[in-house]
């Protein structure tokens, strides 16, 4: 197959789908032959990420999309709260992993992509009960 000097070259698409979230961007990526010259490619729009949430109360799951490989618990408890119409002031949330149930518990513990959480809406300025009580 001859290819012309700055064309372009499709590669062929993989077989099977390598994650459970792949949207198919890159399937098909552009790459220009090493004899050829090179020819500047237009930048890809970022990958758009997700983390899919739970109410504890609730039997469906929601999703919020973001740009990046994580998000920070307080920009998705941000994102959370505008989504389902809540108002800081009257709530706050506690997030778990729905995996480890492991609580989140700083705003800036970073919680990466895909990954599923529980969400439960506690009173505002709430602070979580230490673990242990000492009986006197």
């Amino acid at each position: 197959m001859a290819v012309a000097a700055g064309q372009p070259v499709l590669l062929p698409q993989p077989l099977g789908d390598p994650s459970p979230h792949h949207c198919g961007t890159c399937l098909g990526a552009k790459v220009t032959p090493p004899s050829a010259t090179v020819t500047p490619v237009q930048s890809r729009a970022p990958t758009v990420s997700c983390i899919h949430y739970k109410f504890s109360s609730k039997v469906s799951c929601d999703t919020v999309t973001f740009h990046g490989l994580n998000i920070a618990l307080g920009n998705l408890k941000q994102q959370i709260m505008s989504h389902e119409k809540l108002k800081v002031a009257n709530c706050g949330l506690q997030i778990t992993n729905t995996q480890t149930k492991k609580e989140y518990l700083d705003d800036n513990t970073p919680i990466p992509k895909n990954s599923s959480v529980i969400v439960r809406r506690v009173p505002a300025g709430a602070v979580k009960a230490p673990s242990r009580a000492r009986i006197l």
